[in-house]
């Protein structure tokens, strides 16, 4: 249930509906990795990975959100490769063998969107938002996004993170 009060503190309703301007495949193992471009919000183009076995479908679903660390280059590429602070084995391949997929985007001001968090900050209070709330919008946008695939069991979604990724779960 989304509540409505709390989606008009986030800021006003952007009114786009998610979609893919951009998708390749690639086959890893059992699994299949798309490479996605969606437009979720009015500002820019969100680049995202979304996994899933090839054998199952519908499989549970975890929406994976990444840390910050301090590491503005990371991003999304922290599912297929841990930092240092995190465990060796990648949660990418953590997930592959939990036959579950996932799906991960690059934050405001992380990996491909590394444009400066404190711009990023600015230039939002100046429009009214914040840099938190477009974060947690262009979340919903991919959740919203993940949840109409068909390789997804819509009774079995879960969120992830550590630190920044971790706040964002909750």
């Amino acid at each position: 249930m989304r509540d409505p009060q709390l989606l008009q503190l986030l800021g006003p309703d952007m009114k786009v509906a998610p979609q893919v301007v951009q998708q390749t495949k690639e086959q890893v193992q059992n699994y299949t990795l798309e490479h996605l471009l969606l437009r979720l919000n009015q500002e820019e183009d969100v680049p995202a990975y979304f996994a899933y076995p090839s054998s199952q479908q519908p499989v549970p679903l975890v929406l994976f959100n990444h840390s910050h660390g301090g590491d503005f280059t990371m991003g999304k590429e922290e599912l297929r490769q841990s930092p240092p602070y995190m465990q060796k084995e990648s949660l990418f391949a953590a997930f592959m063998k939990l036959d579950v997929a996932v799906g991960v985007i690059d934050m405001w001001g992380f990996g491909e969107r590394k444009n400066g968090e404190n711009d990023s900050y600015k230039r939002f209070l100046l429009q009214g938002k914040t840099l938190w709330g477009q974060r947690i919008y262009d979340n919903q946008q991919f959740l919203t996004y993940l949840a109409s695939r068909k390789e997804v069991k819509h009774s079995a979604i879960a969120t992830l993170g550590l630190s920044m990724g971790g706040l964002m779960s909750w």
